[in-house]
C-alpha cells in the first residue's frame, strides 16, 4: 500500500510559523543540503497533497528554484483540497473531487508510489486525526516562536502516539526527525 508521509519544517518549540509573518519560510534557514536532503527523501513518493494556502506558495516558489528539491516538487503530481480554487497553475495538478479520506484512499488503491503533504497543517490534521498518516517528517529549526506561534497541532486528537524511527543532523543547526504511529 502507498505510504502517506507529513514533511514539513518546525520551529523548537513546535509551531510551524508566525503569525505576524507574511511568509512563513522567512522563519527557517533552509539552505541547499537541505533542499538536497528533501529530494532524496522523496525519491520514492510520486504525489504530492495540498491545501490551497500550501499550493499557491509551492506554485510561487518551486517552478523557478534551481534545487534538486524544486525539480522532484515539480515533476510529482498534486493533488489540491480546495473549496476555493477553480484552476491550478502549477503542473501537473488537479483538485480533489472527494473529501480527504476518500481521496486518500482512491489514491492507495492505485498503483504508485508514496503520498506527500508537504506544510498544508489544516489538511495534515485531517489526515492524522484520522490516524491515516503513516509517517511524520519534521524538520526542526533552531527557532523558538512563542506565543506568535501557528502550532502544527493544536488538539491532542489531532497526534497520535509516535515512535522515533530516525534522526538526522542538517546544516543550520536543524535536524529531521522521522516518527511512526506507535
Amino acid at each position: 500500500m502507498r505510504k502517506l508521509m507529513l514533511l514539513d519544517n518546525a520551529t523548537l518549540d513546535g509551531h510551524l510559523a508566525r503569525r505576524s509573518d507574511v511568509n512563513a519560510a522567512v522563519l527557517f534557514s533552509v539552505v541547499d543540503q537541505q533542499f538536497d536532503w528533501q529530494a532524496e527523501l522523496l525519491a520514492d513518493y510520486d504525489t504530492m497533497l495540498f491545501g490551497r494556502v500550501s499550493f499557491q506558495k509551492g506554485a510561487l516558489f518551486y517552478p523557478t528554484h534551481p534545487s534538486a528539491l524544486a525539480s522532484r516538487m515539480n515533476s510529482m503530481s498534486k493533488v489540491v483540497f480546495s473549496n476555493s480554487l477553480e484552476s491550478l497553475d502549477w503542473a501537473p495538478s488537479r483538485l480533489a473531487t472527494a473529501a480527504p479520506a476518500d481521496e486518500l484512499a482512491r489514491l492507495r488503491g492505485k498503483q504508485g508510489g508514496n503520498i506527500c503533504i508537504k506544510g498544508s497543517p489544516t489538511l495534515a490534521r485531517t489526515f492524522s486525526r484520522q490516524g491515516l498518516i503513516d509517517e511524520y517528517v519534521f524538520i526542526v529549526h533552531p527557532v523558538i516562536a512563542g506565543s506568535d506561534g501557528v502550532p502544527h497541532f493544536d488538539d491532542p486528537a489531532d497526534l497520535p502516539a509516535l515512535k522515533l524511527l530516525d534522526v538526522t543532523e542538517l546544516a543550520a543547526g536543524a535536524v529531521a526527525l522521522t516518527y511512526a504511529r506507535a
